[in-house]
């Protein structure tokens, strides 16, 4: 898993830091079902062992894959790649309006 800053605006004009995790994996055989449920799963472990005090912003959740390749024995495999945004813990998420008492 690898964490990226990116820099994003948020609706008060203020820049505000947005980190961006994600994670790889290959496996012999071609399922994107099983590829984005195992990967989902690790980059969940890898946040909590990271200690990350961001929440995933799960409706971010993107795949792409399979990406096929050869290896050197001549074996085919199937890469697939995850990614995930984070937000603050006092970040709202647009379009979603607080609950009001």
């Amino acid at each position: 898993m690898s964490p990226a800053c990116v820099p994003q605006e948020s609706r008060a004009g203020h820049s505000v830091a947005v980190r961006q995790f994600s994670a790889s994996t290959a496996l012999p055989y071609e399922h994107l079902e099983r590829a984005t449920a195992g990967l989902g799963a690790d980059l969940r472990q890898r946040l909590l062992h990271a200690d990350v005090h961001e929440m995933p912003a799960w409706e971010t959740f993107t795949v792409t894959g399979p990406h096929g390749f050869t290896d050197p024995r001549g074996r085919v495999w199937f890469e697939y790649r995850v990614s995930v945004k984070s937000r603050g813990p006092f970040d709202r998420t647009p379009g979603v309006e607080p609950q009001r008492t």
